[in-house]
């Protein structure tokens, strides 16, 4: 999931310098413009992909279905009525294509036989990860390559909403604040010794 997460921030985070009619139109109108599209809250994720992987349509349907699946519910399925490309129940796998979606699930629970191509979409896990690694690879290089804007107006904006850190008052109520007239560095010297003396266990 977390790898999902990155990719929409990348789509909410950064856009294309120069506006790109043919980008604007995969991210905003993939199916034609009369057919249903996706709405603003799937079009940061779907701009991520089409500008930082060469991913096509269904691909990226059946990666955002599977954010939703996880986002919204935490399973392994993805119902929309209105949407078929995001209707899909999941399978996952370590090796093979990143998406096999060989024929669409009909969207019937309890559908009988071991799962198998043709009533599951199968996602290889290693792959996903790959996947949003090198997107964020290629972001950084057309960044660089001034091709692209920041979304939020300003730098701080920018900065303030993706940007986080830890403040000491935040670390000291977790850990236990320090006795009164001893020093932080004192403390942070205390955790130190009991974190020596921490075993994890490996049977």
């Amino acid at each position: 999931m977390t790898y999902l997460v990155a990719l929409e921030q990348l789509g909410q985070a950064l856009r294309l310098a120069t506006p790109d009619a043919a980008a604007e139109d995969r991210i905003k109108f993939p199916f034609g413009k009369t057919a249903s599209n996706p709405g603003a809250n799937e079009q940061p994720f779907r701009s991520a992909l089409v500008l930082f992987t060469s991913l096509n349509e269904d691909e990226i349907s059946a990666l955002y279905a599977l954010r939703c699946s996880f986002v919204h519910r935490f399973s392994m399925a993805n119902l929309n009525s209105n949407r078929p490309d995001l209707t899909h129940r999941f399978v996952f796998r370590g090796d093979g294509p990143l998406i096999d979606r060989s024929s669409p699930w009909g969207g019937t629970w309890g559908d009988p036989g071991a799962p198998k191509p043709g009533d599951n979409t199968f996602v290889n896990l290693t792959a996903v990860g790959d996947l949003a690694e090198g997107a964020v690879v290629r972001a950084a290089h057309r960044q660089s390559a001034g091709e692209l804007a920041t979304v939020p107006s300003t730098e701080a904006e920018f900065d303030e909403r993706y940007s986080f850190g830890m403040s000491m008052g935040i670390a000291r109520a977790t850990f236990g604040a320090a006795p009164s007239g001893e020093s932080r560095s004192s403390e942070r010297g205390s955790h130190a010794e009991r974190a020596k003396g921490r075993r994890v266990s490996t049977g």
